[in-house]
C-alpha cells in the first residue's frame, strides 16, 4: 500500500507562514485564521525534511497577548481510513506553550525523520541550485508566459506539455498510474478552458520573485505580495491560482512543481 504524508494546520489571531522544506503551504499574514489538511508527498525529500512555521503579529491589528494559537502536525495517513487520519505522527506543534512562549516575530522549525520517503525522481535528477542568474530568470519568465498563453488558448495538449514532468513525478510520489494521472490533469485543463471570459495578467520582471527552496533543488517563481506566478480570472468572478516551481534537469530549466 502507498504511504501518504499530510500536513494538518490551524492558526488563530496571528500571522503565519508555514511549509515543508521552505515551500510555503500555509499563508495568512493578516491573522484571519488558517486551517488546512493537505497531502504533501510531492514535497518530501530523501533527507533533511523540516516543518517550519514563521509567526508574526499582523500589522493592522492592535496587539492583544493571549489570543493567538497554532496547532500543526505532519503525519502518515493511517491505512484503511477514508479521511486523512494520523497513523504515525512525524512532527507536532502546539503554540504558545511554556517552552515556546508567545512572542513576535518567531520562527519554529521541527525536523521530520522519515525512514521511507516517496521515491520521487525529481530529488535525484535535479541539479543543486546555488543562485539564479539574470539569464535564468529570463528563461523562467519566458516559459511562464508561454504556459500562460497556452492556458488562455484552447489546446489542452499544448498547455499540458509545460507541466508533463510535474505530473509524471506526481504519479510516482503518490503511487498512481502515470497514464491515469495524465488523463486527470488533461481533463482539468480542458474544464478550465471551457470557462468563459478567461483573463490573466502577464508576470513582469519587476513583479517576479525567485526563491530557492526544497534544500536548493527548486526555484519558486511568484508575484510580489505572495501571489502565484499565474492567476487566471473569469467574468463570473472565479479565480484559478497556479504556483510554478522550476528545477534544473539535464542543464535545462523545467517546470517541476
Amino acid at each position: 500500500m502507498p504511504t501518504y504524508f499530510y500536513l494538518r494546520f490551524q492558526s488563530l489571531e496571528c500571522g503565519v507562514a508555514a511549509g515543508v522544506n521552505d515551500v510555503p503551504l500555509v499563508w495568512d499574514p493578516g491573522g484571519r485564521g488558517a486551517q488546512t489538511t493537505r497531502p504533501i508527498n510531492e514535497w518530501i525529500m530523501p533527507a533533511g525534511n523540516r516543518l517550519t512555521v514563521f509567526v508574526s503579529w499582523p500589522e493592522e491589528k492592535p496587539y492583544q497577548p493571549g489570543k493567538s494559537s497554532i496547532r500543526a502536525m505532519v503525519f502518515i495517513h493511517k491505512q484503511g481510513e477514508d479521511l486523512p487520519t494520523p497513523g504515525t505522527v512525524l512532527a507536532e506543534l502546539e503554540w504558545p506553550t511554556p517552552k515556546r512562549p508567545e512572542g513576535y516575530p518567531q520562527v519554529i522549525s521541527l525536523p521530520l525523520n522519515i525512514d521511507q520517503p516517496p521515491p520521487t525522481p525529481l530529488w535525484t535528477t535535479a541539479t543543486p541550485i546555488g543562485s539564479v542568474s539574470p539569464a535564468d530568470r529570463q528563461t523562467m519568465l519566458t516559459t511562464i508566459e508561454s504556459f500562460r498563453a497556452a492556458l488562455l488558448g484552447n489546446n489542452a495538449e499544448a498547455a499540458f506539455q509545460f507541466v508533463e514532468g510535474k505530473y509524471r513525478d506526481d504519479a510516482v510520489a503518490y503511487a498512481k498510474p502515470e497514464a491515469r494521472n495524465r488523463e486527470i490533469a488533461l481533463d482539468a485543463i480542458k474544464d478550465m478552458m471551457e470557462l468563459r471570459g478567461r483573463s490573466s495578467a502577464p508576470l513582469t520582471e519587476a513583479d517576479a520573485l525567485f526563491d530557492i527552496v526544497a534544500n536548493g533543488r527548486l526555484v519558486r517563481v511568484s508575484r510580489r505580495g505572495n501571489e502565484n506566478a499565474i492567476v487566471i480570472r473569469t467574468d463570473e468572478g472565479m479565480r484559478i491560482d497556479l504556483p510554478v516551481y522550476f528545477a534544473q534537469i539535464g542543464g535545462k530549466w523545467q517546470v517541476a512543481r
